[in-house]
């Protein structure tokens, strides 16, 4: 995918594009409507119009990055080795891109998830700020920075869409990197690659599709509340976001009436009734009767054993060689 674009691109301006469209369809079997692409420096400049970015990093991660956004980024000793922890990070624009770029401790199907999480953390900040109801006054900018095939229409007709999104409604899809590919060289310059096994992706494909409700955590629709104490800050938005990739609602508490914890406790209020939710936490679990007047179905306490020890580590045999080199 990554030699697509480029080579789509030798034929014109948006063949890219269009070739790319063509490419998913061939080998997933799905029909992408539109696409839209920006460079590194358009990328920095939607950060920075947003003044920064809020995203949760629920696990860290370690690579290179430049001592400074302003040092040479073709000179080796411009870099130094830095670990981006557990937390609800504020980024400033080199930051965000260097987060949606690096590979360092990481690959590039994490990569891929982190990238999904940018565009909904871009998404949310957007919307809070006012930004998708002045489309027609800010498309002569963003023309200016990303490439699309979508014409100003397209983007208002999607419009009442963005307003309305509800992000744990959001479906996606994931594949295991050691089960759903295979590795392999390219014969000419021996490049590596990743194949996909299609025995694997044919079963997450007709997953995808079929309506969330009848696939996510069993048609239960849980509803989860969430604090963190002080000393944890933010945790409870990071653990927030990563539920709601996996069907969850859920309400932050806030810090005033929890504990400040060394293990993270779950409390079940359904009694048993959402087993498949409970099961999805994957936390040590206190069991009470059912309450008939409950508001939520559980409650998190976060503690401070969240994320301790998580630092994304790829398969030795699928770590390439050049994956922890500093590179502009």
């Amino acid at each position: 995918l990554n030699q697509v674009m480029i080579t789509g691109d030798k034929d014109g301006p948006g063949e890219g594009g269009k070739l790319m469209k063509a490419t998913i369809l061939y080998n997933f079997g799905v029909k992408v409507d539109f696409y839209a692409h920006l460079n590194f420096y358009g990328f920095q400049q939607v950060i920075f119009q947003l003044g920064g970015l809020d995203v949760s990093v629920n696990c860290a991660i370690q690579g290179h990055r430049l001592k400074s956004p302003k040092m040479d980024a073709f000179k080796a000793d411009s870099y130094e080795l830095f670990t981006m922890p557990i937390g609800y990070q504020k980024l400033d624009p080199y930051m965000a891109l260097w987060y949606v770029r690096s590979r360092g401790s990481s690959s590039d199907i994490d990569r891929g998830r982190r990238q999904m999480d940018v565009l909904r953390a871009i998404w949310h900040q957007a919307k809070g700020a006012g930004l998708l109801t002045q489309i027609t006054k800010l498309w002569p900018e963003a023309q200016k920075l990303v490439e699309t095939d979508m014409t100003l229409q397209d983007v208002l007709g999607l419009a009442p869409t963005a307003l309305t999104l509800d992000p744990d409604k959001i479906q996606h899809l994931n594949v295991d990197l050691t089960k759903g590919y295979k590795i392999w060289y390219t014969p000419d310059k021996g490049e590596y690659a990743l194949l996909m096994n299609r025995d694997v992706w044919q079963k997450a494909m007709q997953d995808f599709l079929t309506p969330p409700t009848a696939n996510r955590l069993g048609g239960e629709n849980p509803v989860v509340a969430i604090g963190a104490a002080l000393p944890l800050k933010g945790f409870d938005q990071v653990a927030a976001d990563e539920l709601a990739w996996d069907g969850f609602s859920t309400q932050l508490l806030g810090a005033e009436t929890i504990s400040n914890r060394d293990q993270t406790i779950v409390y079940d209020y359904t009694g048993n009734a959402k087993p498949s939710s409970r099961e999805a936490l994957r936390q040590a679990l206190r069991i009470d009767k059912p309450d008939p007047n409950r508001t939520v179905d559980f409650r998190v306490e976060m503690g401070r054993d969240y994320g301790r020890s998580c630092l994304y580590k790829l398969p030795p045999e699928y770590q390439d060689g050049g994956t922890a080199t500093p590179h502009p």
